[in-house]
């Protein structure tokens, strides 16, 4: 069944550290869900780290990606000048 199959590989992301969002987006199955299929997994002390790192990691990109769109906007503003 793909549900199923789905639902393992959700787990195995999950004891890799990945965040709910990286699932979602490589699964494309939506954080409810997976907070469904996921709420009784106990993560390792080194699970854990690989999921605060990848946390940290994820906020860094999301700054990256705000930066980068202001500049732009900056850019046509000052085109339209």
């Amino acid at each position: 069944m793909a549900k199923d199959n789905q639902k393992k590989q959700a787990t195995n992301l999950r004891k890799q550290g990945k965040t709910f969002r990286e699932i979602e987006e490589i699964l494309g199955i939506p954080k409810s869900t997976l907070n469904y299929w996921l709420k009784d997994i106990e993560l390792t002390e080194k699970q854990e780290k690989n999921l605060e790192h990848n946390i940290q990691q994820n906020k860094r990109k999301g700054g990256e990606k705000g930066r980068a769109k202001a500049a732009l906007v900056h850019k046509e503003e000052k085109k339209k000048e």
